[in-house]
């Protein structure tokens, strides 16, 4: 069997040494995106390498909804698995380019995250059924690189959004804008009666090493953001599925 990692640079210990950063999540009615683009325009610089683009994912998660049941539960160790791909605005925001299986731990307002190239393309994730059995190669990928992965895990639900990515002047911190925040698709087997939905809602994500909002985005606020420990993944399931999981 093929390998799926793309092994140019994994270290087996990257797991457990992981850099801790802070990460703030700021909601904001869908309907305010427009203006919240104006106002980071004029207050930060774009992200040198990736300003605009589409994020695509698949989370993963085992029978019993272990990660969601982390979220809901507010625990203070959150776990995130996904399959991440990238699309560009000059590729119609099509899925382009190599993809990554990602392990993200959430450690109260701190979190570390570490990826590892697969040889799926975007473009063939964005047509692929998530009970495709290929995805269950996923978990066992990262697990080869080291993450400490407890549980059976399968694809459960896509989510997709674009992202504007900036850094603040000052504190340099990265902002990243994610809006039009949709579920494309769902894993039949594990939700047959989930249907795709798009949520009312954009994120604002301030990352860096200060816990504080910086104040050069103070203006930011009165356009009505709150902080919230916010999950897409979380949000899409329960609008997917009509449930308050």
């Amino acid at each position: 069997m093929a390998s799926l990692l793309d092994t140019g640079s994994i270290r087996p210990d990257a797991f457990c040494k992981g850099k801790l950063e802070y990460e703030g999540k700021y909601a904001i009615p869908a309907s305010r995106t427009a203006m919240t683009i104006r106002i980071l325009e004029g207050l930060c610089e774009p992200d040198p390498s990736f300003p605009i683009g589409k994020v695509s994912s698949i989370y993963f998660d085992s029978r019993n909804w272990t990660y969601l049941g982390e979220k809901r539960n507010s625990d203070y160790l959150k776990t995130k698995v996904r399959l991440r791909w990238y699309g560009l605005p000059e590729s119609g925001y099509k899925g382009t380019g190599g993809a990554f299986a990602e392990i993200k731990l959430r450690i109260g307002s701190r979190r570390s995250k570490v990826r590892i190239p697969v040889t799926y393309t975007g473009e063939t994730l964005e047509v692929m059924a998530l009970h495709d059995r290929e995805l269950l190669r996923i978990p066992g990928a990262l697990i080869s690189a080291g993450a400490p992965i407890r549980h059976t895990l399968f694809p459960a639900i896509a989510v997709s959004y674009f992202r504007r990515r900036y850094i603040e002047r000052s504190t340099r911190c990265r902002i990243a804008l994610d809006y039009e925040i949709t579920s494309p698709k769902s894993n039949k087997h594990l939700l047959p009666y989930a249907m795709p939905c798009k949520l009312a809602y954009s994120i604002l994500e301030v990352k860096g090493q200060e816990a504080e909002f910086p104040h050069g985005l103070r203006n930011l606020l009165k356009l009505g953001f709150r902080r919230e420990a916010f999950s897409k993944y979380y949000e899409c399931f329960r609008y997917s599925t009509h449930t308050l999981f």
